[in-house]
């Protein structure tokens, strides 16, 4: 008999009632179960914990769940008939092979510091906090920031018999409504050109259109664009840096100006390695109006006559008002 059936033929003789019939060995059984899971999240060779990862990680992807289903009935197998318990534990065994520790594809494992910015009358602005982990500490790390695009449009003004007068319009259609990059080094030692033009990971490279979609602006309006959306703190020219600490854990902070516009906002995190995109997840945050900043924009939304009579009402107010104030002096 070779060393592998006598070792087979054990296992199954645990299963197999003891000399006095009753089944004594069921908790040994047990027990050798949960030992064995339990070593499983232990230390491996190298002495830090990459099993229990990928155990976890492994019965969150499974998503019909067939690993349950096979444990679960070898707990109960060990107290019903003996001639079943052999098969049940060599398919638990077969259920178990992928568990071992392997090669990890899992995504990055990220966060926000507040998942809703509220904007109310007193809103000075904020800061989101963005913060994860890597999978090898040999990666790199590109974070971009994309407010809800809306159209913006530029015009060109210039004195004409000492008045000024428009003389050229450009409107470009679906631009961010913010725009912020962050990386764990200067991008153009992360990623190729290529990379980034498919990224749009630069100011330079986003891909804007005018008038719907007709024509590409010429080179002088986009400048004068990103310019003023620079001016107003929604775009950020110059990429920001993404803190390591340590060789896994990171993080980005990006600015919330007061010219925020309300809206759901998404993140991009692009981990790069030998200037290869190898993995991307998307994060995503709102900006929306709170308080009486709040319940005035529901109002003008859902009862806009109301919403004119009390502003007309305000405005007599305050004119009588001003009219009382100045009489008295």
């Amino acid at each position: 008999m070779s060393n592998d059936t006598a070792r087979l033929a054990s296992i199954v003789s645990f299963f197999k009632r003891d000399d006095d019939g009753d089944n004594n060995r069921a908790p040994v059984i047990v027990l050798f179960f949960v030992t064995f899971i339990v070593s499983l999240f232990k230390g491996d060779n190298n002495g830090d914990n990459n099993r229990a990862p990928f155990i976890v990680s492994s019965f969150n992807k499974d998503n019909d769940n067939n690993r349950a289903a096979v444990i679960v009935p070898f707990i109960v197998s060990l107290f019903k008939s003996d001639k079943k318990r052999g098969a049940v534990f060599v398919a638990l065994s077969l259920a178990l092979v992928p568990l071992s520790p392997q090669p990890a594809n899992a995504e990055i494992a990220t966060g926000l510091s507040s998942e809703v910015i509220e904007l109310t009358t007193a809103f000075a602005g904020s800061e989101l906090l963005l913060f994860g982990a890597l999978e090898q500490d040999q990666d790199d790390v590109i974070v971009i920031v994309r407010g809800p695009p809306a159209p913006q449009t530029l015009f060109r003004r210039e004195s004409i018999l000492g008045l000024w007068l428009t003389t050229e319009r450009e409107k470009f259609t679906d631009v961010p409504g913010y725009y912020a990059v962050a990386a764990s080094r200067p991008l153009a030692e992360i990623a190729t050109p290529e990379l980034r033009d498919r990224l749009e990971a630069e100011a330079s490279r986003l891909k804007l259109s005018a008038e719907n979609g007709n024509h590409t602006p010429a080179a002088q309006w986009r400048i004068a664009l990103l310019r003023r959306m620079e001016a107003e703190g929604l775009y950020h020219l110059q990429p920001g840096a993404v803190s390591l600490t340590g060789s896994r854990l990171f993080e980005a902070r990006f600015p919330v100006p007061p010219a925020a516009r309300e809206g759901v906002y998404e993140i991009l995190v692009h981990r790069v390695r030998g200037g290869t995109l190898a993995e991307s997840t998307a994060l995503h945050f709102a900006i929306q109006k709170a308080g009486v900043s709040a319940r005035l924009a529901a109002l003008a939304q859902e009862q806009p006559a109301l919403y004119a009579l009390l502003g007309l009402l305000m405005s007599l107010t305050l004119g009588l008002l001003g009219y009382a104030l100045a009489g008295r002096r």
